[in-house]
C-alpha cells in the first residue's frame, strides 16, 4: 500500500473510521502479509504522528535505503526494514518503490519454499500458511538484515551466484532458500 492517513489527519475523520480501518487491516492479515510505505515525508510530520496502514502492527513498515543501506533522510526513522529507494526524487524511488520490492521479496521466499519443498515436516499448506504471518515473515527479513540493529535486507548476500550457476538439479538453490528461511 502506497497511501498513508497520519494521526492529525485521522483526528479530521471520525474515531470509528480509524478503529474501522484498524480492524480491517488486521482481518486482512490474517489472510495475507500487508505491507504499507513509509512517509517520504519523514522529517516533516512530527514526532508524535502515527501513519497508517503502516505502522499498523500488523502491516510491514517499508521505508527507502540508497544502496548502501543508508536510511533515505527523507524517510521517517519508523520504518520497519529497508529496501533499495533511493532518494525519492523520481518516480521510480522512494518507500513506495522499496514497498514493492519488500511485497515481491516475500512472494518470492514463498515462492522458492513451495518449490524447493521447504516444509520442515509440515504439509506444505500449512507451512505456506505459516509463512503468510506476519511473525515468520519478519523473522525471516531479520534473519536477512546485517547486524543486530540493521533494518536493510541485503538479498544478494545471501544467493551465492556462482552455486547457482553451477546447480544443475535444484539442490543448491534449495539448500539457499532453506539458509534463509531458518
Amino acid at each position: 500500500m502506497s497511501w498513508a492517513i497520519t494521526q492529525s489527519q485521522a483526528t479530521v475523520a471520525s474515531n470509528q473510521d480509524i478503529q474501522v480501518l484498524q480492524q480491517r487491516l488486521k482481518e486482512a492479515s490474517e489472510k495475507m502479509l500487508l505491507f504499507g510505505a513509509a512517509s517520504d515525508e519523514g522529517n516533516n510530520l512530527g514526532e508524535n504522528m502515527h501513519v497508517l496502514p503502516g505502522m499498523h502492527p500488523d502491516v510491514f513498515y517499508i521505508g527507502a535505503a540508497d544502496n548502501s543501506g543508508n536510511l533515505n533522510p527523507h524517510v521517517e526513522k519508523a520504518a520497519q526494514f529497508t529496501f533499495p529507494g533511493g532518494d525519492g526524487g523520481d518516480a521510480y524511488k522512494g518507500s513506495s518503490f522499496a514497498n514493492a520490492l519488500a511485497a515481491g521479496l516475500a512472494a518470492l521466499l514463498l515462492h522458492c519454499a513451495d518449490i524447493s519443498g521447504y516444509h520442515k515436516g509440515r504439509t506444505a499448506k500449512k507451512s505456506r500458511k505459516l509463512m503468510r504471518s506476519y511473525p515468520v515473515m519478519a523473522k525471516i527479513f531479520k534473519n536477512m538484515c546485517e547486524g543486530r540493529d540493521s533494518k536493510y535486507l541485503k538479498v544478494w548476500s545471501h544467493l551465492n551466484a556462482e552455486q547457482l550457476d553451477r546447480d544443475q538439479d535444484g539442490q543448491q538453490f534449495a539448500k539457499q532458500i532453506e539458509n534463509i528461511l531458518k
